[in-house]
């Protein structure tokens, strides 16, 4: 008997299934044959008008006075400098970039914690935004990557420079390419409280590569891998005065004293790997490889 039922309820909805299905497939068809649409030019300009209105207000942008990052500026709110509840926040510093017309603008995450009495997750409170754009010191900008690493206390990342000589041939091939190689798991150790550091291996933190059949010359090498002394101690300076993290630093100026006025370490320099293979393949631009 039982059987007999499902045969039956099998039976009735049989006719069913395939009376919706024929539906579907004729909704398919039809769908089909209008496809593609007809686009007038009127749709087609609508269409464009709309992008780029689109376009421009994502492109009206302000930056955030606390955290330093750039948001659209319908979604950043404003709080008029006399306002208490940036007494704090002034008083570490904010990025005057962000002030205007009497307010100072903030991204959502920011604006909600001022308003909610906390310290704002990435501010200058936190010694966390390093963004300030308008702060930034003479004595740091334009210093070359070697003169960086030998102010720097730590370092956790190495960097790969790819040189070429300065009378290539093809104008699409780049002068010079730079990466960054990281060694895990890593031992960085403490905080370097002498600097320059007498210890330190500046062939174990930049490894470069000359790409080309002529040798290397100085007027190659030294916009990337100079040290000029008096640039490094003024860096220094300034450091020690206005970082919180170089306060405790000592100057060696003892180490200062033996360097010339502008040098290539040696380190560098007799570690330099000439490839007199051309690269061909690379080009002028952004290019991933798998």
């Amino acid at each position: 008997m039982l059987d007999l039922l499902s045969s039956a309820a099998f039976n009735q909805h049989v006719p069913k299934a395939q009376e919706l299905l024929e539906q579907e497939f004729d909704r398919h068809q039809l769908a089909a044959e209008r496809f593609p649409p007809s686009i007038s030019p009127a749709v087609i300009r609508s269409a464009v008008d709309s992008f780029r209105q689109s376009l421009e207000i994502r492109a009206q942008r302000d930056i955030c006075s606390s955290c330093g990052i750039f948001c659209v500026s319908s979604d950043t709110r404003r709080i008029l400098d006399r306002d208490n509840c940036l007494n704090r926040l002034k008083e570490a510093g904010l990025d005057s970039c962000g002030y205007r017309d009497g307010c100072w603008s903030f991204c959502l995450s920011c604006y909600r914690d001022i308003l909610s009495g906390r310290i704002p997750k990435f501010s200058v409170c936190n010694g966390v935004n390093v963004t300030m754009c308008d702060d930034y010191p003479v004595v740091l900008k334009d210093l070359t990557f070697v003169e960086e690493c030998v102010i720097a206390r730590r370092h956790p990342i190495g960097s790969i420079l790819k040189l070429r000589p300065g009378n290539r041939r093809s104008p699409s091939n780049y002068y010079a390419l730079r990466g960054h190689m990281v060694v895990v798991p890593q031992n960085p150790g403490p905080l370097l409280h002498i600097l320059p550091s007498p210890d330190l291996r500046l062939q174990d933190i930049v490894k470069v590569f000359w790409m080309g059949k002529c040798q290397s010359s100085s007027d190659d090498l030294i916009p990337y891998l100079q040290i000029r002394k008096t640039r490094v101690l003024n860096a220094l300076l300034w450091l020690v005065s206005h970082h919180q993290h170089y306060r405790d630093l000592t100057i060696n100026y003892s180490l200062l004293s033996t360097w010339p006025e502008t040098f290539i370490p040696s380190q560098i320099s007799a570690n330099i790997t000439h490839v007199d293979i051309p690269d061909h393949c690379e080009r002028e631009g952004c290019k991933s490889r798998q």
